[in-house]
């Protein structure tokens, strides 16, 4: 199995912490959030990894690990930054944003089961956001489920109704979702539509709305707990509470 990190983005609201440094590169609980990403994955056996990079690139320790970069990151969104390695995907692949970290069960209850494409889910989502946002409706999208399918996602929603989780940045695409990923990427020029947006500033949301339209099912996977989105300033404080403890354990275990 192949990890892709998408680590392009500059962070503006970050600020002065990724003055200079990329997003990833932060320190959180006494390391850098790509550090432990990495750490997490290794410690469920995915060796593999890719960090596809853009601003302050040249700034990315990745541990060892494999680095590209979007070379137009300023004028693009996360799709284009993930079609930098299309060509590379083809066989199981977690992809992940550089600005989050979750425990290793976490991932490992994506990688577990058949899903083509199985994105992480928080079912506890509320309670979280109340902490990093004044207004939890500013910043939350849709996600609206049938079972365990996704049939929405992404979209500015108009109350808690239309949020029955919250997506993390967090995916698996199985052999066969992979290759979908892949065609579908490959295939993409800049002003192709994606869910209504070009392609070159398309969300990953957008990508799987896509493929939920088209009547590819994308699997929702709950959990409730340890993970963090580290978007601003006040998301770095949140974030010490709810991760640090396990993070910190994980580094005195070496990630493994």
């Amino acid at each position: 199995m192949k990890a892709v990190i998408l680590a392009a983005g500059s962070g503006t609201r970050l600020r002065p912490y990724t003055q200079d440094r990329p997003k990833c590169m932060v320190q959180l609980c006494g390391a850098p959030m790509l550090h432990t990403q990495i750490q997490v994955l290794r410690s469920c056996g995915i060796d593999d990894i890719t960090v596809v990079g853009g601003y302050l690139a040249d700034r990315l320790d990745p541990c060892g690990s494999r680095v590209v970069v979007n070379g137009d990151y300023a004028a693009t969104n996360m799709v284009w930054t993930l079609k930098c390695v299309a060509r590379e995907l083809g066989d199981d692949v977690i992809v992940s944003y550089g600005d989050i970290l979750y425990h290793p069960d976490i991932l490992a209850g994506i990688c577990a089961g058949d899903a083509s494409v199985a994105v992480a889910v928080d079912a506890a989502w509320h309670g979280y956001w109340q902490q990093r946002f004044d207004d939890v409706l500013a910043d939350a999208e849709t996600l609206r489920l049938e079972g365990d399918r996704i049939t929405e996602i992404g979209r500015r929603p108009q109350s808690l109704a239309d949020i029955q989780g919250q997506y993390i940045g967090l995916m698996r695409f199985s052999a066969d979702g992979a290759q979908l990923l892949r065609d579908t990427l490959c295939g993409l020029a800049g002003d192709s539509p994606v869910a209504g947006k070009p392609a070159r500033s398309a969300y990953m949301t957008d990508l799987l709305q896509s493929f939920i339209d088209d009547g590819h099912p994308c699997t929702a996977v709950p959990f409730t707990g340890s993970w963090c989105e580290v978007d601003t300033v006040r998301d770095l404080s949140v974030a010490e509470g709810r991760v640090c403890p396990w993070v910190r354990g994980l580094a005195e275990r070496g990630g493994a």
